[in-house]
């Protein structure tokens, strides 16, 4: 880019537009370098989120892209079974909000992804019945003392709280 720049200098009218076309390029090469870079450390930590961002910021025209779309391709599959393992690990201690914020946060970075879309959905849908049955054991409770009133409060709070457990 320095010679480039010193060529431009010297006024040569016909090269100025050829001139400045490669200097754009050379900018774009070397952002794309550092990317690849920065993904190359993000991906040898393991943190797949933050090389998949930068790997996809490596373009075609850099020597390093075919790498890049590899690398690309192992961190998202690493990634996604990761947030995977993670969100099962909270679902299986009945932590299914905290389940479906991790596959949240990794669906932002896949962008497309049907099983993690399926399990958010299943993982809501459990949380939901979680929070039913929690209802139901609280009104049950005052129920079965004979506090019917005390039942229904418990009831219509919930309701107001969460209107998905009217169903």
């Amino acid at each position: 880019s320095t010679e480039l720049e010193t060529i431009k200098k010297m006024g040569i009218g016909e090269l100025a537009k050829d001139i400045d076309s490669s200097l754009k390029m050379v900018k774009k090469l070397k952002a794309s370098k550092e990317s690849f870079e920065k993904a190359e450390k993000y991906f040898t930590k393991a943190q797949y989120n933050l090389a998949i961002t930068a790997y996809k910021k490596v373009i075609k025209e850099d020597i390093n892209y075919t790498t890049a779309s590899e690398k690309l391709n192992t961190a998202i599959g690493n990634y996604r079974n990761s947030a995977l393992s993670e969100a099962s690990v909270f679902a299986g201690d009945g932590d299914y909000a905290k389940g479906v914020e991790v596959l949240e946060s990794a669906l932002a970075i896949l962008e497309k992804d049907t099983l993690i879309e399926k399990r958010i959905k299943e993982y809501k849908k459990s949380e939901l019945s979680k929070g039913k049955a929690e209802v139901i054991s609280v009104a049950d409770k005052y129920a079965f003392k004979g506090d019917y009133e005390a039942a229904i409060e418990t009831i219509n709070q919930a309701f107001e709280t969460n209107p998905d457990l009217k169903d």
